[in-house]
């Protein structure tokens, strides 16, 4: 299992990638959110967006859902304040992983974002039927994402996650 932790601090560009060994480090860090996506250069844009729009919170990325349910369960960190689920990875799809995370009772009041490549309305529905609390279509251009991850981290600050729908 691979995964990459990223965290920024508010004056700094540069983008520090922690290993496994260093999980335990991590636990200082309160507000956390992950983001599952098998694509690395999409994995890397959204965590250096997301940190341009709330440097307060850190990223954590894995390349599969499998990962994602791994770290919550060894409770290894910080509670996520919000997953991003990509649909299609390896080892275990995003489907898969929002199916497994709403079916533990431990883990499924944790807001999922299903965030694909996708823009069909079956996928939409079917995150829906699932208990995602919404379905993001990944932009093609940083301006959007930047948007949307406003959007995101706004709602989070002023009320949790009630109000995330609004991304529908």
């Amino acid at each position: 299992m691979i995964f990459l932790s990223v965290f920024f601090e508010p004056n700094d560009d540069q983008i520090s990638f922690v290993d496994n060994s260093t999980l335990t480090d991590l636990m200082s860090i309160e507000k956390i959110i992950l983001l599952a996506d098998d694509d690395a250069d999409d994995a890397e844009m959204f965590a250096s967006v997301f940190s341009e729009v709330d440097p307060t919170i850190g990223v954590t990325t894995f390349t599969s859902g499998l990962g994602i349910l791994e770290y919550l369960t060894q409770a290894a960190g910080p509670r996520p304040l919000i997953i991003f689920l990509d649909i299609n990875m390896p080892e275990m799809t995003g489907w898969q992983c929002l199916t497994a995370l709403k079916s533990n009772a431990s883990l499924k009041d944790i807001p999922v974002i299903m965030y694909s490549t996708s823009s069909h309305h079956r996928d939409k529905q079917l995150a829906t039927e699932l208990g995602a609390a919404a379905f993001i279509t990944k932009p093609s251009d940083l301006k959007t994402l930047r948007n949307i991850l406003t959007t995101v981290s706004e709602n989070l600050r002023n009320d949790g996650y009630r109000s995330i729908h609004k991304l529908r």
